[in-house]
């Protein structure tokens, strides 16, 4: 599989070598999200988690925060990223955020 010389994260909040950095730590150590996140806090780098009313999230994740309970929300955000990483390998592409619905 190929990577490309600087993915896009157009629309995020942190840049992308951030972001590239906690995928990289994630899936290249065992680790939990939590710990990724204490890295990067040692890092200087401070991760917000969703909650309901937060502006930050996605509004399919807000939704679900609304209805259901947040440890089977985290389960259900885990699948979602586990089918999509499936579908970039399998695909052999990069991540394309898809466009959000105004």
């Amino acid at each position: 599989m190929t990577t490309p010389a600087s993915p896009s994260y157009a629309g995020y909040r942190f840049p992308a070598e951030i972001i590239s950095f906690a995928v990289w730590l994630y899936f290249r150590f065992p680790l939990s999200l939590r710990h990724v996140d204490e890295i990067l806090a040692a890092r200087g780098i401070t991760v917000s988690h969703a909650r309901p009313g937060s502006q930050t999230a996605s509004p399919w994740l807000l939704k679900l925060l609304e209805r259901r309970p947040r440890k089977v929300v985290a389960v259900a955000l885990a699948n979602k990223m586990a089918r999509i990483v499936w579908a970039m390998m399998t695909n052999d592409t990069a991540y394309r955020r898809s466009p959000q619905a105004a």
